[in-house]
């Protein structure tokens, strides 16, 4: 996915407007990142076909690479294992 970003401050919240195209369709996303905001847990799927995990927020790496999961199962878990230790383990 292409993508263009935009950064501007609205309110003292810092955000930003992410827009891509994927295949035929244009995806456009207003984003709001504000520190006392929750973050949560999240997996994608990406096009390689494995999964990625975002704790809290922030993408997971491995050896200085997006840390890649064959299942989602297993992505979900390591994202329990992050909870439990409080941080994005290696």
């Amino acid at each position: 996915m292409r993508e263009a970003l935009l950064d501007f401050d609205l309110k003292r919240a810092h955000c930003y407007l992410a827009a891509g195209v994927r295949g035929d369709r244009i995806e456009m996303q207003f984003i709001m990142t504000d520190e006392n905001k929750v973050q949560t847990n999240r997996v994608d799927h990406s096009t390689n076909g494995a999964f990625n995990a975002l704790w809290h927020g922030q993408m997971a790496y491995e050896n200085g690479r997006v840390k890649r999961f064959e299942t989602e199962r297993q992505a979900w878990e390591f994202l329990a294992r992050c909870d439990a230790a409080g941080r994005i383990i290696h």
